[in-house]
């Protein structure tokens, strides 16, 4: 089952190179692309919710979608997200202050 859920990108819940190395497998827009940062480094123990976070999520997930299926770069995606995020949350700010 960890197999499965691995190559379909769900990090696996048990730490096996065999799995890591086929993350993503059986996922199209993935190919070719350098996931193996994904098991870089150690796991967020504790994710403290952002009180904006539900409204500004569509935009990590439009630049996800731009970067996998559009090609555009990374860092640009994520620009992007960014600026669209804080432009977002200051409208937010301004509506509460109201």
């Amino acid at each position: 089952m960890q197999r499965i859920l691995a190559r379909n990108a769900r990090v696996p819940a048990i730490i096996n190179p065999d799995l890591e190395k086929e993350f993503g497998a059986d996922i199209s827009v993935l190919a070719g692309k350098h996931i193996e940062n994904v098991f870089v480094g150690e796991q967020q123990k504790n994710h403290k919710i952002h009180r904006y976070e539900d409204q500004v999520l569509t935009f990590v997930s439009e630049a996800a979608k731009q970067v996998a299926l559009d090609g555009i770069d990374v860092n640009t995606g994520l620009r992007n997200a960014e600026i669209a995020i804080k432009r977002e949350i200051e409208t937010l700010r301004n509506i509460e202050k109201e």
